[in-house]
């Protein structure tokens, strides 16, 4: 149930903003929203509490977000929130991400290095990754996993390319045993 509430949102607003030529621009806006909703605990539960009635959650929106973020980010939280489904407005708006990110062939992955990469190190791992992968464009999440002593761990999607020392230590260890 929760996922098809989100899909047909997150498509309404998907045709809505392909329509006015505009996914490129509202992409990074859904991806900030999602940021402030999914990072403020106290919003979330009012948003998601049965016993606080939908005017108020309509005002909360309105305090927040009117003039502030598009019209058609808080029409579509407002409309959900009206049908009583404000507890979705985080995953519309992700749903909303995943199908510009697909249209646009925008990728996320995630490099786990063991130490800061510098900005060539970074450039070199993006220009490798648009190369091997087919996107026109990614957005590339960066984390420092001591545990890996060298080497990196790539993930997008369900891939992962695991170049690590940890993990070829490991590989030698199980075949020398």
């Amino acid at each position: 149930m929760a996922r098809e509430v989100e899909s047909v949102y997150g498509n309404a607003l998907f045709e809505a903003a392909k329509d006015e030529g505009r996914l490129n621009e509202l992409f990074g806006e859904s991806e900030s929203l999602q940021e402030i909703i999914c990072g403020n605990p106290e919003l979330s539960r009012v948003l998601t509490h049965p016993d606080i009635k939908s005017d108020e959650k309509l005002a909360l929106i309105d305090n927040i977000f009117a003039g502030r973020a598009d019209g058609l980010f808080v029409e579509t939280m407002k409309l959900a929130i009206d049908k009583g489904h404000s507890g979705h407005i985080a995953g519309i708006l992700r749903f909303f991400s995943d199908r510009v990110m697909e249209e646009l062939k925008i990728g996320r992955a995630e490099v786990s290095s063991a130490v800061p990469l510098s900005d060539i190190q970074r450039e070199k791992v993006e220009n490798k990754l648009l190369e091997t992968t087919g996107f026109s464009k990614l957005n590339v999440n960066y984390k420092v996993d001591k545990t890996l002593i060298g080497g990196v761990v790539i993930k997008i999607g369900d891939r992962v390319v695991d170049s690590s020392v940890k993990t070829s230590l490991e590989t030698l260890r199980k075949s020398l045993l």
